[in-house]
C-alpha cells in the first residue's frame, strides 16, 4: 500500500503521525532532518556547547527533554539576568527563588552535566564531545532506535565540518544540515512518496490524502515568457516583465499569465491520472477542508460522477491543547551525579553504542588504509600504535581501547587468511585508496570516497570495506552507493566495473557487474 502526495509539503503531519504511533514507513528523501523534534534538539545542545552564550540554545536545551523544565522554570531563569547568559544564571540556582523545587533539581542537574563538558572541551572530536554530553543527559533512554539513527547524518557531518573543535564554515554547515534526509529503511508494506516518484509503481491500496490542498504557486515571476511555434517563420518568443508599480495590469503578462494558468490545468489531470492509477484494487481519496482552490485535486474531482455511497459517522477526536512536555521522572535527577565523563566510557550494549562502533569503524579504516598503501605481508608488519593513537586521541578509555584493537586485530588476521581478503589488499595495477572524487548533485560540488579501487586482469573493481552488520536493507544501501561510484568512474575508464563489498567480521564477500543488476554472494 502507498500514501501518496501532491507536494513534500503534505508530508510533515503525515510522518509526524505515523512516527507518534510507530507505524513502520518506507520513503526516500522524505523526511528532511532538520525537521525532526529529536535532531533539533540535538543541534540546539551542540550550538549551547559551542557558544555558551548563546541564550537562545540554551533555553531550546532546558526546554527539551534533556532537561523538561517547565515554561515557568524557565522564565525564572531567563529573567534572573537578561544581561548575562543562561549559564551564568544556571551557575547561580541559589539565587533565583522562584523556581519550582522540581525545576531546581531538573536545572541543577543539567548544570552538572554542561559545566563538566565544557571543562573537556577540545579534548576529543566535537561529534564526541557532543555525544557523549548526550548520555549524561540520558539520550539512552529519551530515544528509541530509530530515532538513534537519524542522528548518525548528523554525526558524519559534524566529522566533516570540525575544525580545530569548531565548525569552520557555519553557514555552508547549516544548508547541507537542511539538505539531509531521514535514510530509515524499514521492512514495511507502507510506502510514502510524492505523485511524481510513483511513475511506474502499483500497490494494492492507494490513499491520496488533502485532495483540497492547493499547490504551492509562489510569488508572481518578474518575467514571463513563451515560445510560439510558427509555420513561416520559426519560434515567436513573447515576453513580459511583471507590471510596474504604478500599473494596474499588464495586457502580454495577464494573457501570458492565463496561458500558464491553462498549462498547470492540464498538468494537474495528468497529476492526478498518474495517482489514481497507481492502485490496483482500493483508492482512498481524503480530504477535511471545506473549500479547494480551482488548482486543486479536489476541484477536477467535482466534475466526476460517483456512485452513492451511505457514510458512516465518525467521531473525531480534536485536541487543541498545547503539545504536552516531554521529560523524564524527576528519579533520573534525585541523587544521581553524572557518571566520570570521558574516561568512563562504558563499553556494555546501548543505544548510544551506535556512535562507538562508528568511531572504531572509521580508525579501522584509516588502517586498512595503510595496509592497502604499504601492501605488508603479515600482521607483525603492520603498525598498532596508529590505531591505539587514534582510538586514545577520540577519548576512550583503556579498557575499550583493548577490546577494539583486539576485534581490529581480529579481524585484520581472517582478513590476511581470507583468499578474497588477501586479494583485495595486494597490490595492483592503478590502484587508489580513500580515492576522492569531485561531481556534481543538485548543481554543486561534492565529493564522493572510495574506499579502494584497482585494476585486475582487464576490470575496474570499486571495493568497499564494512566493519558493520550485515542485512538486506544496509545491503541495499551498500550497494546503491557503489552503483553511484561507478557511473562516477564509469566517464574515465573503458574497462567492465565491477563493485564489491567486504564485510570484516565475517569475511563474507558480495560482488556484482556495475552494468547488470544480478548480484553474486
Amino acid at each position: 500500500m502507498a500514501i501518496l502526495v501532491r507536494s513534500r509539503t503534505q508530508l510533515a503531519e503525515i510522518i509526524r503521525l505515523l512516527r507518534q504511533h510507530q507505524v513502520p514507513y518506507q520513503g526516500t528523501d522524505i523526511t528532511l532532518l532538520a525537521n525532526l523534534s529529536h535532531l533539533r534538539d540535538v543541534w540546539s545542545l551542540t550550538q549551547a556547547l559551542l557558544a555558551p552564550a548563546n541564550r537562545l540554545s540554551w533555553l531550546a536545551v532546558l526546554h527539551s527533554p534533556y532537561c523538561g523544565l517547565a515554561l515557568n522554570d524557565i522564565h525564572s531563569i531567563a529573567h534572573f539576568n537578561k544581561k548575562k547568559s543562561i549559564y551564568f544564571a544556571l551557575l547561580h540556582l541559589n539565587k533565583i527563588q522562584e523556581l519550582s523545587e522540581e525545576g531546581r533539581i531538573r536545572a541543577k542537574f543539567f548544570m552538572h552535566v554542561m559545566h563538566k563538558a565544557l571543562t573537556q572541551r577540545y579534548e576529543s572530536r566535537l561529534s564526541v564531545w557532543v555525544m557523549q554530553t548526550l548520555k549524561e543527559l540520558h539520550i539512552d533512554t529519551i530515544l528509541n532506535t530509530s530515532q538513534l539513527n537519524d542522528l548518525e547524518q548528523f554525526w558524519n557531518l559534524l566529522d566533516r565540518y570540525e575544525q580545530n573543535g569548531r565548525l569552520s564554515d557555519m553557514k555552508e554547515f547549516l544548508s547541507e544540515l537542511n539538505k539531509l534526509y531521514s535514510q530509515q529503511a524499514n521492512p514495511s508494506r507502507l510506502q510514502v512518496m510524492t505523485i511524481h516518484k510513483s511513475k511506474g509503481l502499483e500497490f494494492d491500496t492507494v490513499f491520496l490524502p488533502g485532495l483540497g490542498a492547493q499547490p504551492n504557486r509562489g510569488d508572481n515571476p518578474m518575467l514571463r515568457w513563451l515560445n510560439l511555434p510558427t509555420q513561416k517563420q520559426g519560434n515567436l518568443l513573447l515576453m513580459s516583465p511583471i507590471q510596474s508599480a504604478h500599473q494596474e495590469h499588464c495586457a502580454l503578462y495577464d494573457y501570458l499569465s492565463k496561458l500558464d494558468e491553462v498549462k498547470s490545468h492540464y498538468e494537474a489531470q495528468r497529476l492526478l491520472y498518474v495517482a489514481v492509477t497507481r492502485a490496483k484494487s482500493r483508492l482512498y481519496l481524503m480530504d477535511h477542508s471545506e473549500r479547494s482552490s480551482k488548482a486543486s485535486f479536489k476541484n477536477l474531482l467535482k466534475h466526476l460522477e460517483f456512485s452513492e455511497h451511505e457514510p458512516s459517522t465518525l467521531v473525531e477526536k480534536k485536541n487543541s491543547s498545547l503539545p504536552k512536555l516531554l521529560s523524564l521522572p524527576l528519579d533520573y535527577y534525585q541523587d544521581n551525579k553524572p557518571e566520570v565523563f570521558y574516561h568512563s566510557i562504558k563499553t556494555e550494549p546501548s543505544h548510544l553504542s551506535t556512535s562507538i562502533p562508528r568511531l572504531i569503524g572509521i580508525v579501522t579504516h584509516q588502517l586498512l588504509q595503510w595496509i592497502c598503501d604499504n601492501h605488508p605481508k603479515t600482521i607483525i608488519e603492520i603498525p598498532w600504535n596508529l590505531p591505539r593513537d587514534e582510538l586514545r586521541r577520540l577519548g576512550f578509555d583503556d579498557k575499550t581501547q583493548h577490546e577494539a584493537l583486539s576485534n581490529m586485530r581480529e579481524h585484520i588476521t581472517r582478513m590476511f587468511e581470507d583468499q578474497t581478503g588477501f586479494w583485495i589488499i595486494s597490490q595492483h595495477d592503478q590502484e587508489q585508496n580513500e580515492y576522492e572524487l569531485l561531481v556534481e548533485q543538485q548543481n554543486r560540488p561534492i565529493t564522493r570516497i572510495i574506499d579502494r579501487t584497482f585494476e585486475d586482469q582487464g576490470k575496474r573493481w570499486i571495493i568497499d570495506f564494512k566493519t558493520g552488520k550485515e542485512d538486506e536493507a544496509s545491503l541495499m544501501k551498500h550497494r546503491q552507493q557503489l552503483h553511484e561510484y561507478g557511473s562516477y568512474l564509469s566517464e574515465h575508464t573503458t574497462l567492465p566495473i565491477y563493485c564489491g563489498i567486504y564485510y570484516l567480521p565475517s569475511n563474507h564477500w558480495v560482488s556484482w557487474q556495475h552494468e547488470c543488476s544480478e548480484l553474486t554472494v
